[in-house]
């Protein structure tokens, strides 16, 4: 100890010296972010099936041990009660909504539409119809298709997320669009922000908008923000959000090209990333109900593997 710190040990008191002669403590750095490749797809080891609804050989709607013959060029929306709502795309670019039972039977629920989204609870449907840059935007009851509220917006929109009060839109892009939040008990509209969301967790209040009506191979940037207080949670500029998980603490984002795909927390901390090799090409990333990733492959035989991911572990799922 030098002179001058003996000192100050005789003549300060106690609680002084010890916070003069205590070492800064670093703080923690953040754990290194995991990298999985899942290349070649061909030698994972085979794991569960896919726990939600899904398509096989395009034909056949698949959940757990149900199997029904659906038509052609589907899209599974969601499940509705003991149902399920899919849209069957049409010649025109736009779709049919129907409801499909577990005996195969078809009710049609909403005629050509640009999209849908169905509530979490299965009980809500909203559709939207772009017209010339108004869009006409409507709920309905999942189960008979029965009309509950009609709004025509002079935006190019579309629902990106419905509940039992809200529908909330996103622009289609370029000069007309931007997020608007539609109160359709109230009757009430309100604009969120001049751009245009794309993804959104409505029951969570989160959702993710482009900064220049553009996505990331275009020069745009995503922004994560709260849809109640408009406070932005996390902002990037090399990546797009495919979707945010159920429970509201996670999101799903592709980037690099397509060429991977990464778990983030809802705030923008790297949680873990999952990336191929050439041949394999990843053409999606989705989150299953069980909460596992799931990431479509295309092998270098152009064969489709999907591949289910919890954390750093990966395996085919068929």
């Amino acid at each position: 100890m030098s002179q001058l710190l003996r000192a100050v040990a005789l003549l300060a008191p106690p609680a002084l010296l010890a916070g003069a002669l205590a070492a800064p403590v670093p703080a923690a750095a953040p754990p290194p972010e995991p990298l999985v490749v899942v290349s070649p797809v061909g030698a994972l080891p085979l794991g569960d099936p896919i726990a939600g609804p899904h398509l096989e050989n395009r034909r056949t709607l698949v959940d757990g041990d149900v199997r029904i013959r659906v038509p052609a060029d589907v899209r599974i929306v969601g499940r509705t009660g003991r149902a399920y709502v899919v849209e069957e795309y049409k010649r025109n670019n736009l779709v049919d909504v129907l409801r499909v039972t577990r005996d195969g039977r078809l009710r049609a629920l909403a005629s050509d539409v640009d999209g849908s989204q169905l509530s979490a609870d299965g009980t809500l449907l909203a559709t939207s119809r772009l017209v010339r840059f108004r869009t006409e935007v409507r709920v309905r009851q999942a189960r008979t298709g029965r009309l509950q509220a009609s709004r025509t917006v002079n935006e190019g929109v579309w629902a990106i997320g419905v509940d039992e009060r809200r529908v909330l839109l996103g622009g289609v892009g370029g000069a007309s669009g931007g997020t608007h939040l539609w109160n359709h008990r109230a009757g009430r509209i309100k604009r969120l922000s001049g751009q245009s969301a794309y993804a959104a967790n409505l029951e969570r209040g989160l959702y993710a908008r482009n900064t220049d009506d553009a996505d990331q191979y275009t020069g745009g940037c995503t922004v994560i923000a709260r849809i109640g207080s408009g406070k932005t949670l996390w902002r990037t500029c090399g990546e797009s959000v495919e979707a945010f998980s159920a429970d509201g603490r996670s999101v799903l984002t592709m980037g690099n090209g397509g060429s991977s795909a990464r778990v983030r927390t809802v705030r923008g901390d790297r949680v873990v990333r999952y990336g191929v090799r050439y041949p394999d090409a990843l053409e999606y990333a989705e989150w299953d109900t069980d909460g596992r990733v799931l990431l479509g492959i295309d092998d270098e035989d152009w064969r489709s593997v999907v591949v289910a991911c919890s954390g750093v572990e990966c395996r085919r799922t068929s």
